[in-house]
């Protein structure tokens, strides 16, 4: 067995034992999960907060729910309406649409990659 591949079975083994000793309940919709749906998910999301690395490490916004469940509560960036986008001046506006270009860019998404606003 490749030990890539060990190491993975190992986390997931222990992973699955935190999950079991929490009554292996979704955090999100509260049904069951097995050892092959579950995935660690983040009570308040930890991107957008004034302190991303504190909340990602700590333990108590912890939870665990199935990867289908977390994937589609996923956070989606950037959301902001028109009537928001529309009121922003044209420097923020220019900056906005720079930062989701780049962030497209480290995604490997397609798409125009804009000059950096002055």
């Amino acid at each position: 067995m490749d030990p890539g591949t060990a190491a993975h079975r190992l986390r997931t083994d222990i992973l699955w034992g935190f999950v079991k000793a929490s009554n292996h309940l979704c955090h999100r919709c509260g049904k069951p999960m097995t050892r092959e749906t579950f995935s660690i998910d983040h009570i308040v999301p930890w991107l957008d907060s004034d302190s991303p690395h504190t909340l990602f490490f700590d333990p108590n916004n912890i939870a665990y729910s199935h990867l289908a469940c977390n994937v589609q509560d996923a956070r989606r960036p950037n959301r902001i309406s028109d009537e928001e986008f529309a009121a922003m001046t044209p420097q923020a506006q220019s900056k906005l649409l720079y930062q989701r270009a780049v962030q497209a860019r480290r995604e490997g998404r397609p798409g125009r990659y804009l000059k950096q606003p002055s």
